[in-house]
């Protein structure tokens, strides 16, 4: 026993060490980007504000690789990996030896991936199509005026029938391989080969400058339900990717047993989120939003004092059901409050949900890390839940009161 604790404080020393850097250079990350994104478009004057939500998607996809790949990176084992890789690279008798390797690795597992052909032909053309698809499809697409322009933004045309076809063999063998209907996720495997199936709604995009999009901003109640977002999504994004971990720590679970339950949360949270937008529909956002936070107040000061493993299963699960009320009832005030500006604001409230599922689980491996038990971070998520259910009452449960028609 002795011998596995101080193994256990080693890893937990080592994490420690390495959340500090990981979170500076995702924040650096972030920053540089949204400095080239200032800069690149001459102090926003050339933005169009249409990408705004891309923008915002990128800054913090940006700052997650960041984060995942540096906590990754100053592992023990995978640091002497990259420093051997790196030293191999920088080799004058390694470079002497692989520098007709090279071009010949592009042919083989880029440009001809010839690789795959040796598993089947459909899976080889699926990957080339796909390929050469999305790659001629942005080496084309820039503005152009002259002839020789016209005719590469229309070979557009040929591209995007070479990634139709593609897809197409794609998507058959996902549905009638049965291998690959055992094996494949639906995250993973199917949502992105429907995303490079989907295209813009058609019609005319209305011309509206960054500046007038960003005028509902300027309103307090854009920001209080950013905050009601921060807490019902980022809190739980931030449980079902801490529980797991929560579980096997505090319990002693197996890994299997705690994925499993966490599973269970999500799959929770998620059905519970349509049932939060009827309801808001019936009663009133404010009203359901006031139900989620006394919930989620309540229940973290159960789960602070770890009772038994039943009763953290009952609290969790009554969390990610007042979560996904939450969720609901959020988007429904969004619509409801700024009917001219759905997209914007949500926009902002999504970018602030994402930082809710970002920052939590940094904050609680902090905390652990330096009080070796989770109480102050549960008793801290109880205490926003309830600063979030006073700013409710104050805010939106007075306008809703006060748009109530009087008889």
């Amino acid at each position: 026993m002795g011998a596995r604790d101080a193994r256990s404080d080693r890893e937990t020393d080592g994490a420690a060490r390495r959340e500090l850097p990981a979170v500076t250079l995702a924040v650096v990350a972030a920053g540089v980007l949204i400095g080239l994104i200032y800069l690149g478009s001459r102090g926003l004057r050339d933005f169009d504000s249409a990408l705004v939500g891309y923008a915002v998607g990128t800054v913090f996809a940006v700052a997650a690789i960041v984060y995942r790949y540096t906590r990754w990176i100053t592992r023990p084992p995978t640091w002497r990996y990259f420093r051997a890789g790196w030293v191999n690279f920088l080799s004058w008798q390694k470079f002497r030896r692989y520098t007709l390797l090279i071009p010949r690795a592009w042919w083989t597992d880029i440009f001809a991936q010839t690789f795959i052909l040796h598993r089947g032909f459909k899976r080889w053309f699926a990957h080339m199509a796909i390929f050469w698809g999305v790659v001629l499809s942005c080496a084309i697409t820039f503005p152009v005026e002259s002839v020789a322009g016209w005719v590469l933004y229309h070979a557009l045309d040929f591209t995007s029938v070479l990634l139709i076809a593609g897809l197409l063999v794609a998507m058959w063998r996902r549905v009638t391989d049965a291998g690959l209907l055992v094996t494949q996720r639906f995250g993973f495997d199917l949502l992105p080969l429907g995303l490079l199936f989907g295209r813009d709604a058609p019609g005319p995009r209305p011309v509206v400058s960054l500046s007038a999009r960003l005028v509902p901003l300027k309103q307090p109640t854009a920001w209080v339900l950013s905050l009601f977002y921060f807490l019902s999504f980022g809190g739980f994004v931030a449980i079902s990717v801490y529980l797991p971990t929560f579980l096997v720590d505090a319990f002693g679970l197996e890994r299997e047993d705690a994925a499993s339950r966490a599973a269970g949360f999500v799959v929770h949270a998620t059905l519970t989120r349509p049932v939060g937008g009827a309801l808001a529909d019936r009663w009133g956002g404010a009203a359901v939003l006031n139900t989620t936070f006394i919930i989620v107040g309540l229940l973290p000061i159960i789960l602070a004092f770890q009772p038994g493993i039943a009763l953290i299963t009952v609290s969790f699960l009554g969390m990610a059901a007042a979560l996904g009320l939450g969720n609901g009832a959020v988007f429904k005030l969004v619509a409801e409050t700024f009917p001219r500006e759905t997209g914007t604001v949500t926009g902002l409230v999504g970018a602030a949900g994402g930082l809710g599922g970002f920052f939590p689980p940094i904050l609680m491996s902090l905390v652990r890390d330096a009080t070796g038990a989770y109480s102050i971070g549960f008793m801290l998520l109880s205490e926003i839940a309830l600063g979030c259910l006073i700013v409710n009452l104050l805010v939106m449960q007075r306008r809703a009161t006060a748009l109530m028609p009087t008889r």
